[in-house]
């Protein structure tokens, strides 16, 4: 296990690249083949694993995180939709939408798409 403090990286970010680092190390001088790592939303914790060829996936929470903040962005701009638009003038998947199935497949036919 490796403990590192604020004091000893001047940073909060920098503790936990690190103490990957240090983790890396010493696993691999152990003989550990490490294939992924599981960890918050650190993009310089990438970097690191993908130096050494380490598979990196953000764990369940930060993925929720973003996947609830796109929902929430395209709800707004969902929101922001004029009634009156047409299915040409949509620029967003949000935008399109609002409208209905019906109106959809009637864009597509009168189109040829």
């Amino acid at each position: 296990m490796v403990t590192l403090t604020w004091k000893e990286t001047g940073s909060s970010w920098r503790i936990e690249t690190q103490a990957l680092q240090q983790a890396l190390f010493t696993l691999q001088e152990k003989g550990l083949n490490i294939m992924e790592v599981i960890h918050d939303d650190n993009t310089q914790v990438d970097v690191i694993l993908n130096q050494h060829n380490i598979l990196s996936q953000k764990d369940f929470w930060h993925k929720c995180k973003k996947i609830m903040g796109k929902f929430k962005e395209l709800l707004q701009e969902k929101r922001r939709t004029p009634k009156d638009s047409t299915v040409e003038a949509a620029t967003t998947i949000a935008q399109v939408a609002v409208f209905s199935i019906a109106q959809l497949k009637d864009y597509c036919r009168d189109n040829n798409l």
